[in-house]
Formats: C-alpha cells, structure tokens, sequence
C-alpha cells in the first residue's frame, strides 16, 4: 500500500471478530471511504475449488495477476482466512492438503499486496488458530478487532454505504 492507504510498506489488514460482527461491512466502508471497486474472495469456496481442480492452479494464479493488473483500484477482502473451520467445508476439517493449499493462497495475497491501488483485507473468525503464514510481515500483520457496539458501530458504517449511494443516484 502507499500513502493513499495510510501505510507503507505495502501489507494488509487483518480483521478478526465473532462471526456476523461486521468485518464485511467494514471492508465495504473501507472501499467506500476510498472510493475503489470492492471483490470478495471468499477463501472456502476458493479451497473447495482448488482441491476439486488440483492441476488448473498455475492458470488460476495467473488469471488473477492479469485480473488485478486490468483492474481500477480496487480493495479485495480474502473472507475466511481460517479455511479449516469454515462451515462450506465441513467445521475443523483435518484433512485437507493444507500445504499446496496455503502456498496457493499465500501466492494469490502476497501478489494482491503488491499490486498497485489495491487494498487488502482478511478477515477471520477464528484468530487464534489462524495459520501464521498469513501474519508474517508484509501479510495481515496490521489487526483490527471487530466489536460493533450495536447498533452504533453498525449504523455509523451503513451510514458510510447510505452516503455512497446517495453520490451515485
């Protein structure tokens, strides 16, 4: 990130919290607030597919190098950094090949840092057994934990959506 995104050198930023807390809200505010596109990937479906189409990874590797490249600035959220215990694969599964696919996706975030105007976001449910990998620096080393004091917190960023709306009607 450079100095539009308020920090340097370019990382992303973490956001941790209980599940329907307002992580995704606060990426969408985020996006708003910086006026950039917004794409959600999100990390479990993204390992179901990998794991369903082992040998297209290069190509899908690729593709999203050449996707950012194309794109206007944009903030990209990785939702559900914490793979294993997403609902989509099954709660706390074991048995995935975790190495192939963390370096996929070490891969598809470590380019998105460093693609220019983009803004990374992960965020996680489950903090404390999120992979290390993904905290190193120059990764998700920047944390924000997400506690909405609802509803004061969730209005103030819906605010944030209502105004960007109100720009563009």
């Amino acid at each position: 990130m450079d100095g539009r995104w308020g920090s340097y050198p370019r990382a992303a930023v973490r956001l941790i919290g209980r599940g329907g807390g307002g992580k995704t809200l606060l990426a969408r505010a985020l996006a708003s607030l910086t006026d950039t596109d917004f794409v959600t990937v999100a990390v479990p479906r993204l390992v179901i597919e990998v794991i369903h189409r082992g040998g297209q990874v290069a190509e899908l590797v690729s593709g999203w190098s050449q996707t950012l490249a194309e794109m206007p600035p944009v903030t990209v959220l990785f939702e559900g950094l914490e793979f294993s215990q997403a609902r989509e694969i099954g709660e706390r599964r074991q048995d995935l090949p975790v190495g192939p696919v963390m370096d996929l996706l070490l891969d598809l975030v470590d380019r998105t840092i460093a693609a220019g105007d983009t803004l990374v976001v992960g965020s996680t449910s489950y903090p404390d057994t999120l992979r290390h990998a993904f905290a190193q620096p120059k990764r998700f080393e920047r944390v924000v934990e997400v506690t909405p004091l609802f509803p004061q917190d969730i209005v103030a960023a819906l605010e944030v959506h209502a105004a960007e709306a109100e720009k563009r009607a």
